[in-house]
Order: C-alpha cells, then structure tokens, then sequence
C-alpha cells in the first residue's frame, strides 16, 4: 500500500511548479477559513461588550473582503488542482497505451477485455479521485494547524484538553485503514467482473440470441451484479464506522471545553470574547478532521484500482527484439520452419513442425479443430516465442 501511494506520487515531480502554487493557495484558504475566530473576538468584546460602532463597521467591510479573497483563492486552488490531477491521469494513460502495444499476444488471450478496458478507463480515473483527495488533504491539514496556532495562543491548557483524544482516534482510523483496504481491493475487482461480462455479452449477443440462452445469462449476470452490491455494502459498512466515531469524540471534547473553560472565564483568565473565539476556532477544526477521514478512506479504497494499474504497467513483453535485430527489407516471402515446438503454459501444442513454403506456393494445412493450425499461423508474425526449434523468413531465422 504504502508502495504504490510512494510510486503514485512521483507523478508529481512533473507539475512541482503547480503543486507549491496548490499549496501556497491553500494556506491562503486555510487562513480565510479560520479567520472568523479572530473576527468574532473583536464582534463580542469590541463592539458588543464595548459598544464600538466604528469597529462594527470595519469588521463588516472585513468579512465582505474576506470572503472575496476566499471565492478567487478557492477558484485558482481548484485550477491548479485539476490540472495537476488530469495532466497526470493523461500522462498514466499515454503510458499505458504505450505499454500495451508492446505486450505480447498471449497476454490478451489470458486477460477478458473487459477486464483490461476497466482498468484502461475506471481503475486509471481513480487515480485523479486519489490526487484530489489528496489536494483536499493537504487544505485540511493547513487549516487545522492555523486553527491549533490560535487555540494555542489563546489558552495552551483548554487546547490540550480538546486533543486529549486524538492519540485515541489516530489508533482507531488506522484500523479501519486496514479493512477499507481489503474492501475496497474486492470492489474494485467486482466492478472489473461486471465490465468485463457487460463488453462480452453485448458483443456476443447474436449468439446469445441465436441459442435463446437470455436467461441463462440473466441468470449469470445477476449473481456478478449481487457479487458487486455485497463488496459496496461491506466497503460501506466498514467506511461509514469512521464519521461518527470522530463526531462522538469531538462532542466530548465540546463538552469538557465547555466544564473547564466556562471556570476559567470565570476567573477572569479569558474575556468572554477570547473564549467564544476558542469555541468557534474548535468548531471549524471539527470539520477538516471529520472530512480528512473522509478523504483518507477515499484514498485507501481507491489505491487498490491505482495498484492494479501499476501491475499492468509492470507486465513484461513475452517478445523482446534484440538490440542488434536485422531488419528485413525486400522480402521474397519463403517460409521455413524446422523441428518447430511450441506449448501453451507448459501444454505441448505443436510438436517438432517442419514445414516450407517457397515463393509462389500455396501450402494447406489439414487438421481438426483445435490441431495448432491457426497456432503455427500466428508464429510466422511472431505474435508467439517458440519453445525450440527454427522458424525462417527467407533466409532470416526469425
């Protein structure tokens, strides 16, 4: 896991310049979202409390210009965002694409093409969903430590009270990291299914129809689909755990600040105005926590579709050319092959084959279904390696 997010993330090194633009517009952003705990101090303790009606003023000018600041920050931050995320989901697809020409033959006979056309379009579109998430991660992260800076400056002891269970949480999240993990690994697998049937079903429907074999495939269909629903259900049940576990424990944080900090506004250690800007900095941190497990279980379940790219992206060719290959040029057309064997994961399918066709000749091959006729058709392009023996083109052996 920690692997394929590390091999992920070099993507990255290309777009370095937007990424330090990404998170220098999210401080911004993690700023003006915080900045309300510093407003709504002055709005009780200068202008309510002190009856202040210039500051009202200006702290009403304040707010029209901070949310201003805050729409355009948000507009470029999306921006940079997107481009970074899409600009590296086209440059994984080129790759793929690029790697796939290269694959030999047999490995598209051993994959089902729905298969490969999920993790071409589904598996590859998780990717952007993971960077984004992440993007949305790294904005969290900034405003809760813009907001700790001012809980901490405002009352070191009342801040240490509300993070008493954040050991507690830390311990909690990364066990159900584990299980998203797994579950969210076989969701991924049973969408695969699904595309995979769908691309053969469609494209095989006239023989389908032709056998009046519709409900036996209903019947197929379904119990892949039911497969499906179970894994999402599961995946769910173990994401769904996450949310109110957090918003359990940020209530008793609520409520221990409310004990411990309503004595110390009592004894005159904070204005009323310092403690509101407490509660308000307290309740906006709640949220980034909240929707940082989010986004964390986002990722987690999704980076079993990102490693199932990589694994087909480590795929090696069955036929590598030689760096000192001949290329043929101004070929006659005369086909030899000597003492040919070839098999099928370790099958023998053709058996010391000798076979020549000179210019000119038109040669038959006889043989049952399943004989290795198509078999040796498919050698002479070398979609396939031999296991021994010789194959000629001209005088080349190939």
């Amino acid at each position: 896991m920690k692997e394929t997010l590390k091999r992920a993330t070099k993507y990255l090194k290309a777009h370095i310049n937007l990424l330090v633009i990404n998170i220098i517009l999210s401080l911004l952003s993690a700023l003006a979202v915080a900045a309300p705990a510093w407003i709504f101090q002055n709005v009780i303790d200068d202008v309510l409390i002190k009856k202040d009606e210039k500051m009202l003023y200006l702290i009403c000018i304040g707010i029209i210009i901070l949310y201003l600041f805050k729409g355009v920050v948000f507009y470029f931050r999306s921006l940079t965002s997107e481009k970074i995320s899409s600009g590296i989901v086209f440059k994984i697809r080129e790759e793929v694409h690029e790697h796939l020409q290269k694959l030999s033959l047999r490995f598209y006979s051993e994959i089902e093409n729905g298969e490969l056309l999920a993790r071409f379009s589904n598996d590859i579109e998780k990717f952007k969903s993971v960077l984004l998430s992440i993007f949305s991660m790294i904005l969290k992260i900034l405003t809760i430590m813009v907001l700790l800076f001012r809980l901490f400056k405002l009352n070191w002891k009342l801040t240490l009270i509300s993070l008493i269970f954040i050991p507690l949480l830390a311990k909690i999240v990364r066990t159900f990291t584990k299980k998203l993990y797994k579950t969210g690994n076989r969701m991924q697998e049973e969408i695969a299914k699904i595309t995979s049937y769908l691309q053969e079903s469609i494209s095989g429907v006239r023989v389908i129809k032709a056998f009046a074999k519709e409900d036996q495939e209903k019947d197929k269909f379904n119990k892949i689909n039911r497969r499906n629903y179970e894994a999402a259900v599961k995946n769910r049940k173990v994401s769904a755990r996450v949310t109110p576990i957090i918003d359990l424990f940020n209530a008793i944080s609520i409520i221990l600040i409310l004990i411990f900090g309503g004595k110390i506004v009592l004894k005159g250690d904070l204005t009323v105005g310092e403690f509101m800007s407490f509660l308000i900095a307290l309740g906006l941190m709640s949220d980034p926590i909240r929707t940082l497990g989010t986004f964390y279980n986002r990722i987690i379940t999704n980076l079993s579709a990102i490693e199932r790219v990589f694994n087909l992206m480590d795929e090696k060719p069955e036929i590598t050319e030689k760096k000192n290959a001949v290329e043929l040029k101004n070929i006659r057309g005369e086909v030899k092959t000597n003492g040919l064997n070839f098999a099928y994961n370790e099958e023998n399918v053709l058996e010391n084959i000798n076979v020549e066709a000179n210019l000119g000749e038109v040669v038959a091959l006889v043989g049952k279904s399943g004989s290795g006729k198509t078999t040796l058709v498919n050698l002479i392009p070398r979609f396939y390696d031999i296991k021994d023996g010789e194959i000629f083109i001209d005088e080349y052996n190939i």
